[in-house]
């Protein structure tokens, strides 16, 4: 896999300890692990706010953007039907995007 990976886990997951979390990033070429202090198993509950951020800075990353213009799914990104930046994909008249991942 070549395409770069963020990998967010909650320091306080009591079903998945972060020892799991360190084996899966470094199995994973080009993977980057984010620790969130005080989450658990449900972080994105648990600080909604971070992980928007994690995710927001993560799709936002240069490299990111380079990896998937080459990739054989360059055309299956995200759009913005407001104006803002395109990579791609399709939003319907309610302005909801298809967004197309790769399944490993």
């Amino acid at each position: 896999m070549t395409l770069p990976v963020r990998i967010l886990w909650g320091q306080e997951d009591r079903w998945q300890p972060t020892s799991y979390a360190e084996r899966l990033a470094a199995d994973i070429p080009h993977a980057e692990l984010v620790v969130v202090p005080g989450a658990g198993h449900f972080l994105m509950e648990d600080d909604p706010a971070r992980v928007t951020q994690e995710v927001l800075d993560f799709l936002a990353d240069a490299k990111l953007l380079g990896a998937l213009a080459a990739s054989p799914w360059s055309r299956s990104a995200c759009c913005s039907p407001t104006g803002g930046r395109s990579l791609g994909g399709n939003a319907d008249k309610s302005g909801l995007c298809s967004i197309r991942v790769p399944v490993l």
